[in-house]
């Protein structure tokens, strides 16, 4: 037993050793005799068993006062005791907490270097406190550092292990609580969770935007309380998917535009007296506007207490999952044996114990089971802090789990999801026969009967009136005569059946977000644009306005495409004016956007063919395509060169 000794002369009174006895007592020891010389320096002391009985030549009184266990590195000076081994298993937080274990050495090096630079720590000690971050942070990413629950958390782990290698980290914490530090940790790794999970969306976009240009003249009926409704392209049912994780992806970079604040030199909850300069460390950890500006927090307070972009990170990982959860129960439903649209990869998909014919799509079913899980952990966050007083209380040190865990599964869902897209294939041909049912036309024929002047409530009733006709009559809605039709309404002309026709039906949808062929290919343009693949020379978007765009920016963009690409042939290499047509209304030349590759022709796959808006280009008179809408051109360096002088422009 480890203890401190108080000996006592043997000429001790007894009323003097009762006094000791009792203290003794009190201490929870006992009065013992010991071996020794006249000072307490000299005894070679010996204690035996739980009375810690002793021989002695020399009566006298010891008292032997237990002394505490190493105190607690990072609060112990105020504590006799360490806490009990179950308080320790009970109170960790460095089994999931080390994940922050990097960006805690981040922090401290910037803390470390702002000491420095105000004065409060040396150079010397600066790079000494650095070199020793360096070694633990090599450490732990090779899995070779260990970690302790008898130090609680990620940061006094680091600081002890850099405490042991270098002397100077004793000055590490100088203005600094562990409440600022996390607070900062988090932050970090705010920004950084949310750069890769935009990333997985983009790449899971990328995937959709294939399948839908792979099969972008494909058509299939569009549902509402899954009963089929009316018919769109299948590429316009997928470019919901991606105006879906474009809305993700914004939400995440709020998240992490709301994370770029640095709350470190906050303190625990009052900051501190030292003077500290909070914008160089800004500085040193990026956090730091558009113009590089540094942003801090304002109020230290706030900035230990707030929880927010935790339930944030959640709330946005909890809508993807939403998403991703309803992109899930669409492609179960497509490829069900009744419909039979698209067909999953056997990658993706796993078999029964039982039955030997299943195919079942598990991969897209555990993408639906996890946003529950998601969305749990937002509620776990929102319960949390419900009626926390300020600032920091024990709780907080909960909002991790749930946050590491959000990030995990929609990084993972997010790749299995675009590896589902980028293995599927389509049925044209059971998409097809699915979408040949005039009844999904009977709205354009309701349509019909508006533009020849009928009020649409009547138009819909007397459309509702035919349906019911043809049901009864057990013949498609478009192969009723005329004459039966007009008994509904007299509206209905020899042309009626002509709205009927699928084809024809789409042509009339030009409206913006419309699913007619224009307005896919204008957005086949759009989504190629927002991710890159112009720039990749994937596709190419031809605009009806100024060659370069409008204002004086133009002039610029003109400068740097003659610059890259050469002379526009005509325009000799000059900045093109407005010109006008026979009526003498203006119109603008083409803007194309090419790839900056000098000596390549315009060129357009045959596949999909080309035509300038009204008619085909006449290279005479090309005017009619100045007036009409945009178009998209998907081009391939094997297609036969556009003959056309507005399309013959040298890269």
């Amino acid at each position: 037993m480890c203890g401190t000794v108080i000996w006592t002369h043997r000429s001790a009174t007894w009323e003097r050793c009762r006094r000791v006895e009792k203290i003794s007592r009190d201490a929870g020891t006992s009065r013992h005799h010991a071996v020794g010389g006249r000072n307490k320096s000299e005894f070679p002391l010996t204690l035996h068993g739980p009375k810690f009985c002793c021989q002695a030549p020399y009566r006298g009184i010891v008292l032997v006062v237990p002394m505490a266990k190493q105190a607690q590195a990072t609060w112990g000076g105020r504590f006799v005791a360490q806490p009990a081994e179950l308080m320790i298993r009970f109170s960790e937080s460095v089994s999931f907490d080390r994940r922050l274990a990097l960006f805690d050495i981040q922090g401290s090096k910037a803390h470390s270097a702002m000491l420095a630079d105000v004065g409060l720590l040396t150079a010397k000690e600066r790079d000494a406190i650095h070199r020793g971050l360096d070694a633990i942070a090599a450490e732990i990413k090779a899995g070779q550092f260990t970690w302790s629950t008898q130090f609680e958390d990620v940061h006094m782990n680091i600081e002890q292990a850099l405490t042991k290698r270098e002397p100077a980290a004793a000055k590490l914490h100088t203005a600094r609580s562990r409440n600022d530090q996390v607070a900062t940790d988090m932050r970090l790794y705010f920004k950084s969770a949310c750069v890769e999970i935009i990333e997985k969306v983009r790449g899971a976009q990328n995937a959709i935007l294939t399948v839908a240009k792979a099969n972008s003249e494909v058509l299939i009926p569009g549902y509402t309380h899954l009963q089929r409704a009316q018919p769109v392209f299948l590429a316009h049912h997928l470019f919901v998917y991606l105006e879906m994780l474009e809305r993700d992806a914004a939400r995440f970079a709020v998240v992490a535009d709301h994370a770029n604040w640095l709350p470190l030199g906050s303190g625990a909850i009052a900051g501190t007296t030292l003077l500290l300069d909070r914008e160089f460390a800004a500085k040193e950890l990026g956090f730091v506007d558009a113009k590089g500006k540094p942003r801090i927090t304002q109020n230290s307070m706030d900035a230990v207490n707030d929880r927010d972009l935790h339930i944030e990170f959640a709330s946005a990982c909890a809508l993807v999952g939403v998403h991703l959860s309803g992109m899930a129960e669409d492609l179960i439903f497509w490829m069900s044996a009744e419909l039979k649209f698209v067909d999953l990869s056997d990658a993706f998909c796993t078999g029964s114990s039982l039955m030997p014919q299943k195919k079942n799509p598990d991969s897209i079913e555990l993408i639906r089971g996890k946003s529950a899980r998601l969305q749990g952990n937002l509620h776990t966050l929102l319960t949390l802090v419900k009626g926390l007083p300020l600032t920091y209380n024990r709780d907080l040190q909960e909002d991790k789990p749930p946050v590491f865990d959000s990030h995990d599964q929609i990084v993972l869902c997010l790749e299995v999801l675009a590896g589902i897209f980028e293995s599927m294939t389509v049925d044209a041909a059971r998409c097809a026969e699915a979408v040949d049912d005039p009844m999904l036309l009977a709205t354009d024929l309701a349509d019909y009967l508006v533009h020849v002047g009928v009020p649409f409530r009547e138009a819909h009733h007397a459309v509702g009136t035919v349906v019911r006709l043809a049901e009864r009559s057990g013949v498609p809605l478009n192969k009723l005569a005329l004459a039966d039709v007009q008994k509904v309404h007299v509206a209905f002309g020899p042309d009626w059946a002509e709205c009927l026709d699928l084809k024809k039906a789409m042509a009339r949808r030009l409206g913006t977000g419309m699913p007619g062929p224009a307005q896919i290919e204008h957005q086949f343009a759009r989504w190629g644009k927002a991710l890159g693949w112009a720039a990749e020379g994937l596709l190419f978007d031809v605009h009806h306005s100024h060659p370069f765009g409008s204002s004086c920016e133009s002039d610029r963009r003109w400068r740097s495409h003659r610059a890259s690409s050469g002379s526009d042939q005509r325009t000799g290499g000059k900045r093109p004016r407005c010109w006008r047509d026979e009526g003498g209304n203006r119109v603008s030349p083409w803007r194309v956007q090419l790839p900056a590759r000098r000596g390549q022709r315009l060129r357009y796959d045959e596949r999909r063919g080309f035509a300038c808006a009204r008619t085909p280009c006449d290279e005479q008179d090309c005017r009619n395509c100045w007036s009409r809408p945009a178009r998209l051109f998907w081009f391939s360096r094997r297609g036969a060169p556009i003959n056309c002088q507005h399309f013959a422009l040298r890269t």
